[in-house]
């Protein structure tokens, strides 16, 4: 039985709050997509592609972005269809010519049900955390913005390389 047609109030309040909350939700992307088809429209060297289904946002001859909605640890949700297992997985064609995926788009608060900070992502694989990501900082209006860094684990290995550049001058000063 649908539970908008149901006699409780209580029942049809929450069948309606959640239809909203979807079609919010869904609003919410669309809204950011045809922002983003607006404001990079004249941009020379990104192309956007939209074929329905699919997305991307093409930036010079390396990176293609999709945009995507960030849970709370950065992950990615897509349906696993065989072109989201692709574009998700970082594959190399030919060293110097692969193309760098990149989730760009939103943390989602789960809680509030509404858009958090803009995030910038890389990610090898589907539904996994991901390697990287940039928290983009809120800029207004200005054209260019800073963006602050959020470290993701596990964090890179620090290389302290000063003996071995100290070696290689006391080598270069003798020979």
């Amino acid at each position: 039985m649908d539970p908008s047609s149901s006699g409780s109030k209580t029942a049809r309040r929450s069948h309606r709050r959640a239809v909203l909350h979807a079609a919010a939700s869904e609003g919410d992307h669309d809204r950011l997509w045809a922002h983003l088809q607006s404001a990079l429209d004249d941009v020379d060297g990104v192309e956007l592609k939209d074929d329905g289904v699919t997305r991307e946002i093409r930036v010079g001859t390396q990176f293609v972005v999709r945009v995507k909605r960030h849970d709370a640890t950065d992950r990615v949700r897509s349906y696993p269809t065989r072109r989201a297992l692709t574009f998700w997985a970082q594959s190399v064609a030919f060293e110097g010519f692969e193309d760098i995926h990149l989730g760009f788009g939103y943390r989602w608060d789960r809680e509030e049900r509404s858009i958090g900070s803009a995030i910038i992502s890389l990610h090898d694989g589907l539904g996994k955390k991901p390697v990287w990501a940039v928290q983009l900082a809120d800029g207004g209006e200005q054209a260019a913005t800073p963006f602050t860094w959020t470290p993701v684990e596990p964090d890179l290995p620090q290389l302290d390389l000063s003996e071995a550049i100290a070696k290689d001058e006391e080598e270069g000063q003798t020979s």
